[in-house]
């Protein structure tokens, strides 16, 4: 029976905050509650009785570089009145986890359909972060993002933790056997607070998204205007450890004292790849990157003026399908575009070091697929910024090409990227594979649309499309074009913060 060795991780406890939009801060609120349980102590009096629950701000997430090993799973699609993204992640040979998150995603996915206002923008967002890293446990936090009849929104947050020596994944729920204790904690840390509501929180919020501290203590974090008015958003009480240890189940002290004891994640299992009947072309990742190079784009100059050019990019990647289609290419001895998620290129640097060492050109499409004209300036900034930082993280390159999220854009999204030299490369040729999941429609759409300087859109995230890669190269071919990337199709065109259909 062949084992699975599991690879220990070199963890790096760094810290980001989970995008939220709309979310004001409770850090305000955290201090005046410790302001309140000082007054009155003096050198003369006794230390008071510890408090068992405050309100404090919302935890931050940790990075997703930080655990290796993870495949992300993105899908979208590009309807303009009914746009999904939706992320999650698997860990390789562990079906708990990948099964639990789909289950949520579905129920999100439910809720939203229930709530589509026909004829206007609505829009689903399901992404994901790490939250606990710590023995054997892997804790994973999902926030779906609903926003329905153009303004109304709703955010959930969901936690759930694997245990990757057993192979068995826990909601945040089963990790306590004494709810009504932290429904209590939650009241008194609310009231205590101020924060404009009083009673008990429903039973299924107070247990939905629990997070665990380095020194053990509990956080519970309820979703906007569970534990306190609707425009506080969402709501964190910590809770000492002590004190939680008595409410939590003996899953949850096993977790608890995965956080508390600090110890190394033993990582997820190594993949078993099976060899390949020939050898790659595209050279394997090694070590740092490497320099940073002018830009993520070949260098080989064609003369499209002269040349039938044309261009295929892929958008949502890298992803578990993203190496065959590098093998595909290299057999055709073909270079593509890609425009790449920022949380997907954290979680697999690898993938987007042989794009760039393949000679292909690299894009960024935000860091988790929102709907950027929708967003403020600084939103719009925040998931372009930490796109490019991931991209320079992991193949030491710069992009100057910017692809928004279902091609959604406005004066906003422009100003932003022409601040950063960023080009909006949009498309004139969209193959809809997200739609039709099917080999023979991909090819036919990117044929019957193919034109002298044309941008076909495809996600290497879909199976079928990347079977439909080798097809559609030999039929371009067969018609005369050369594939080239986008910088080599608009050489000496291309303008920070405007907008590029095709050539």
């Amino acid at each position: 029976m062949r084992r699975h060795h599991r690879t220990p991780v070199a963890f790096r406890p760094s810290l980001s905050r989970a995008p939220q939009r709309g979310r004001p801060l409770s850090w305000g609120v955290a201090l005046a509650v410790s302001a309140l349980i000082l007054v009155g102590c003096t050198d003369d009096e006794p230390d008071p009785e510890p408090v068992a629950a405050v309100v404090v701000d919302v935890p931050r997430v940790l990075d997703r570089s930080a655990v290796v090993g993870l495949v992300p799973r993105q899908d979208s699609s590009n309807d303009p009145e009914d746009q999904r993204s939706i992320s999650t992640v698997s860990v390789p040979g562990e079906k708990s986890l990948d099964d639990r998150l789909r289950a949520i995603a579905d129920d999100a996915i439910a809720d939203y359909e229930s709530g589509i206002s026909p004829g206007t923008a609505n829009e689903l967002n399901v992404t994901w972060d790490p939250v606990l890293a710590a023995g054997p446990f892997l804790g994973v936090l999902t926030t779906a993002r609903r926003y329905t009849g153009g303004a109304h929104s709703t955010t959930i947050s969901q936690s759930v933790y694997t245990d990757v020596a057993s192979g068995k994944t826990y909601t945040s729920a089963e990790l306590v056997d004494d709810v009504g204790r932290l429904r209590t904690w939650v009241a008194d840390a609310a009231e205590k607070a101020e924060l404009g509501r009083s009673g008990l929180p429903r039973r299924a919020a107070t247990v939905r998204d629990l997070r665990f501290e380095p020194d053990g203590s509990l956080i519970i974090v309820l979703a906007q205007g569970e534990a306190g008015a609707e425009a506080l958003g969402e709501v964190a009480v910590r809770v000492n450890g002590d004190a939680a240890g008595e409410a939590l189940s003996k899953v949850g002290r096993q977790v608890q004292d995965a956080a508390l004891e600090g110890d190394p994640f033993e990582g997820v299992p190594d993949p078993v790849d099976e060899p390949s009947a020939e050898p790659s072309t595209v050279a394997p990742a090694t070590g740092e990157p490497q320099p940073a190079e002018a830009d993520a784009s070949p260098s080989e100059e064609v003369d499209c003026d002269r040349e039938k050019c044309i261009a295929l990019t892929f958008d949502d990647g890298p992803g578990p399908y993203t190496q065959k289609l590098l093998d595909e290419l290299a057999a055709k001895d073909v270079n593509v575009t890609f425009f790449l998620i920022g949380g997907n290129v954290a979680t697999q640097p690898d993938l987007v070091r042989k794009e760039v060492e393949a000679g292909h050109a690299i894009g960024n499409h935000s860091w988790d697929h929102p709907q950027l004209s929708a967003m403020s300036d600084a939103e719009i900034a925040d998931e372009v910024d930490r796109t490019a930082a991931a991209i320079k993280d992991a193949a030491g390159v710069t992009t100057s090409l910017m692809r928004p999220p279902y091609g959604a854009t406005n004066d906003t999204v422009a100003s932003v990227l022409r601040d950063r030299d960023d080009a909006q490369i949009l498309w004139n040729v969209d193959t809809e594979d997200w739609k039709n999941r099917d080999v023979q429609i991909t090819t036919q759409r990117a044929l019957d649309g193919a034109a002298p300087g044309a941008i076909i859109l495809m996600h290497d995230i879909h199976p079928t499309t990347v079977q439909a890669v080798p097809g559609i190269i030999d039929a371009l071919r067969r018609q005369g074009y050369t594939l080239v990337t986008v910088p080599q199709l608009l050489s000496g065109e291309l303008k920070p913060g405007e907008k590029f259909f095709n050539r």
